[in-house]
């Protein structure tokens, strides 16, 4: 979605210091503290939105989820997510944190600006250019849906027994294209291959340099760029992205210096799997060993 979006800023159809008040229909009912979210602010989880809204509704939803697995989110049509930008306040102080629901509002002002479907949009600016074949957010008719890795319970759901059958989840058109995407590993390295090698279109190769930049300065461990996060360890500065949902982690890392890509898929949720991230690192730090002679010894994280 930050690539669509980056895009639309690209040609001058957005600017990322649009406000929801400017850019949502007038008369959308929104808060004094709504009004000034920006579109970078939604892109970098740092509009001070949650995750998903803390309303009572949601609560008793993911108590449910905690013992069966079932969609939480299933409730978060449209009218619900404008009701809770219309009471929506932020916190004193905003960090980065990541919001689903805070995609969800990218979403549709992209498709309030361009008139097309958020899901129509990724696919025409995004998936179909970069020749991503099995990826899609209608995931039935992908070649090989019938034999996918089924998703099971592991961290989460918390109180179902690890390994029994996640339900795969149906979300709502309103946060599909935030948490609905499908793909595999090939296509996730083909995506990653546009950043590292170029796409040879100027305009979609300055989105994708867009989404990567820096943008604000918050505590440690990560700094945010456009729906990726930056990490610098140890003078080695990866950008990745993880993803868990619904029986399922993800995670998708770049080290554009050193033109490498790493992705990890696991058919189960935990939270604590950082092995991607640790050997991203370790494979750039071993591209800095010196060729010959004495090697230095590495700390590794």
């Amino acid at each position: 979605m930050a690539i669509a979006a980056a895009e639309l800023v690209q040609a001058g159809a957005l600017s990322w210091k649009d406000t929801l008040a400017e850019r949502l229909p007038v008369g959308t009912p929104l808060s004094a503290d709504a009004r000034k979210i920006t579109l970078v602010q939604l892109a970098t989880h740092t509009a001070g939105l949650p995750r998903q809204p803390n309303t009572l509704g949601i609560f008793v939803r993911l108590i449910e989820y905690f013992f069966t697995g079932n969609n939480f989110y299933r409730q978060l049509d449209l009218p619900y997510m404008l009701d809770y930008l219309a009471a929506f306040e932020a916190p004193d102080t905003i960090h980065p944190r990541y919001s689903n629901i805070g995609y969800a509002y990218l979403a549709h002002v992209l498709e309030v600006r361009t008139g097309q479907s958020s899901c129509t949009l990724v696919d025409s600016t995004v998936l179909r250019p970069l020749g991503l074949q099995r990826t899609s957010y209608d995931p039935a008719h992908l070649p090989g849906w019938d034999l996918r890795a089924k998703g099971y319970a592991g961290d989460e759901p918390r109180y179902m027994q690890r390994g029994s059958p996640v339900p795969e989840w149906q979300n709502t058109d309103a946060l599909r294209s935030s948490v609905g995407l499908y793909s595999c590993a090939e296509d996730l390295l083909t995506f990653a291959g546009a950043y590292l090698h170029g796409t040879g279109d100027a305009a979609r190769d300055a989105a994708l340099r867009d989404t990567l930049q820096p943008r604000a300065d918050p505590p440690p461990p990560f700094t945010p760029g456009l729906g990726w996060l930056l990490d610098t360890i140890e003078g080695q500065t990866l950008a990745f992205q993880n993803g868990v949902m619904a029986g399922y982690t993800s995670y998708l890392g770049m080290d554009l210096r050193h033109k490498t890509a790493i992705v990890v898929l696991q058919n189960s949720v935990n939270w604590t799997d950082h092995v991607g991230h640790k050997l991203l690192f370790r494979m750039a730090c071993a591209a800095d060993l010196p060729q010959r002679g004495r090697e230095t010894p590495l700390e590794i994280p």
